[in-house]
């Protein structure tokens, strides 16, 4: 049987005439020929005819060392204007300038064209080191994510009120405590590139301080019990009786949960309980999208109908809030608002750790906490606010911070606390001190929160704090609202609520939605309830408060007895027959 290739048989009998060492010299001759023809056919495949330079931004490269594979960079060729997306050939050919990008990276490519949007590469230059131009740290809000599960490609971060910032994680980018899920704060350390992205070194989930260790040590043992134990520095310590304390690594060395829980076994003899440093701040959700500026006329926020809603504009109310103090924990309070004129008293900054609670510009969170003392300072014209500052600009704070500054507020003599703030996390520490707090005669009003959940929100799940839900102006429970029937007390108006403001233009006005603004309502509105009843507890105020608010589960059946009491009502709340003032202490 015949294998030969066809024509084999044909060129033999050609050359069998020939002595054997012609027919050598003439075969050699042939396949060298032959591949020379080869090599200039696969050069001219290779060249198409054209060199080009790319310059772009890498968008996506093969795992490995070397980079060989495919690539994805999106710019413009050299004398041409409008950018495209290029498929880049990367192999052991292919030679590199200030070492191998990563994604995000600002490059030049300088190759052969192989098809109108494929290039093969002969050589990559990173630009300018790769186009880094300093470094970057700060926290925002997850918008959007890559699809893949690994994380690698470009996020989404709401950092302040401008566009979003696109993150870029690669192979490189460390994400500490899981890759982020969309809606969650985190936290991005990385390398801020000349198009205004940044490339993460590091992306970590921001639910607790990273070094930072909150205890509570039993009865009469000191602090340096434990810091002889341990690599720590105390840094602070509240609520003496209870003898709490911060303590902080004095190694760097992060507070992770095998930390705590070591902790937790091994010094059960003078630790009564320990727990990290929680994370939180303005409730999150859709209604945290940036307020809308309404400039500098009042007649939007004194003539809205969130106030006609809550009946506070009846000829009846004759309290004023007056000799009375309402702290408001938050961003600050902008202490040059006119509308805020003769409210206000010397406060305290628990972010900076000084005696200035001004609001502090440039991020998310820029001038809620003005909005919220707008509200109180409308429903009680002469009450006085004592603004303390826990939150950063972007809205964030933490559990100690929130617990010193409850711990202070009371100090200062505050009736109402409003916390329109709060966290997922259930916090040890925040449950103490609200109780303390509480027992103190002080008031607590709290955010139900903005994740259309009914998980509890804490500090407003603990009882016998006030949990603020929010509607709309027809009395529907809001898109974002939290719900729950079994630590939800009351709603307010939480949609599209116009009230004081600062930002990038100055004072003002603006509308902003959330339950943030509803648990103002609320603070407002018990803060005349306490004048118009002296005598009466906390317990006895909540439950005036629940009973005397507008039912709700006509118009909202999907949510029967999830909106605590119903909507407030400030006219009958303050009709409360004396004889109920007296009657025994009513419990939640």
């Amino acid at each position: 049987m015949n294998t030969q290739p066809t024509g084999s048989t044909e060129k033999s009998e050609l050359l069998t005439w020939l002595p054997a060492g012609i027919r050598g010299t003439i075969s050699l001759i042939i396949a060298l020929s032959l591949a020379f023809v080869l090599v200039g056919v696969l050069h001219l495949y290779a060249e198409d005819g054209s060199e080009v330079e790319l310059q772009g931004v890498v968008l996506n490269r093969p795992p490995g060392v070397g980079g060989f594979g495919l690539w994805r960079v999106r710019g413009t060729l050299k004398d041409e204007s409008a950018p495209h997306v290029y498929t880049v050939t990367v192999d052991a050919g292919t030679t590199f300038g200030h070492g191998l990008p990563r994604i995000g990276d600002r490059v030049k490519v300088k190759g052969q064209l192989n098809s109108p949007l494929e290039i093969y590469a002969l050589q990559v230059d990173r630009e300018d080191g790769g186009g880094n131009i300093g470094e970057y740290e700060n926290k925002g809000q997850v918008l959007e994510r890559p699809a893949n599960a690994d994380g690698i490609g470009l996020w989404l971060l709401r950092i302040d009120s401008g566009a979003p910032l696109t993150i870029t994680a690669d192979a490189l980018t460390r994400f500490a405590r899981g890759i982020p899920a969309a809606g969650q704060w985190v936290e991005v350390k990385g390398r801020l590139q000349s198009d205004g992205s940044v490339l993460a070194e590091l992306m970590r989930v921001d639910d607790f301080r990273a070094d930072e260790l909150i205890v509570r040590l039993r009865p009469g043992v000191p602090p340096a019990a434990l810091v002889s134990r341990h690599s720590l520095t105390l840094t602070r310590s509240i609520l003496a009786s209870a003898n709490i304390h911060l303590f902080v690594s004095a190694s760097g060395q992060e507070m992770e949960e095998e930390i705590l829980q070591e902790i937790k076994t091994e010094d059960a003899d003078i630790v009564a309980w320990a727990e990290l440093n929680y994370a939180g701040g303005i409730p999150e959700g859709n209604p945290y999208d940036i307020w809308e500026w309404g400039g500098q006329e009042a007649s939007g926020y004194v003539n809205q109908y969130a106030f006609d809603q809550i009946h506070l504009t009846s000829t009846s109310i004759t309290v004023t809030g007056a000799g009375l103090i309402v702290a408001v924990l938050d961003s600050g309070v902008s202490l040059s608002h006119p509308a805020l004129n003769g409210h206000l008293l010397a406060g305290r900054d628990f972010v900076d750790n000084d005696f200035s609670a001004d609001e502090e510009p440039g991020g998310a969170g820029w001038g809620h906490g003005t909005h919220v003392a707008g509200v109180i300072a409308h429903i009680a014209p002469a009450v006085q606010i004592l603004p303390v500052r826990v939150l950063d600009p972007q809205g964030r704070g933490n559990s100690f911070a929130v617990a010193a500054a409850l711990e202070w507020a009371v100090q200062q003599g505050a009736d109402l606390i409003n916390l329109s703030l709060g966290s997922d996390s259930d916090s040890r520490l925040l449950h103490d001190a609200v109780q303390w707090a509480i027992a103190q005669g002080a008031v607590v009003v709290a955010a139900a929160g903005n994740s259309q959940s009914s998980l509890p929100h804490y500090p407003a799940a603990y009882a016998p704090v006030v949990a603020v839900t929010g509607v709309d102006a027809e009395g529907v429970k809001a898109s974002f609202a939290n719900y729950g029937s079994d630590w939800v007390d009351i709603a307010a108006p939480a949609v599209g609520i116009t009230s004081t403001i600062v930002g990038p233009e100055g004072d003002g006005y603006a509308g902003w939605s959330g339950t943030s603004m509803a648990t103002a309502f609320v603070s407002g509105a018990m803060v005349l309830e306490r004048q118009r009843y002296p005598t009466a507890t906390v317990a006895q105020l909540a439950q005036m408060l629940r009973m005397r608010a507008d039912n709700l589960d006509g118009i909202n059946p999907g949510y029967a007895g999830a909106l605590g009491g119903g909507l407030l009502n400030v006219a009958a709340l303050l009709e409360v027959p004396a004889y109920f003032i007296f009657a025994p202490q009513l419990q939640r």
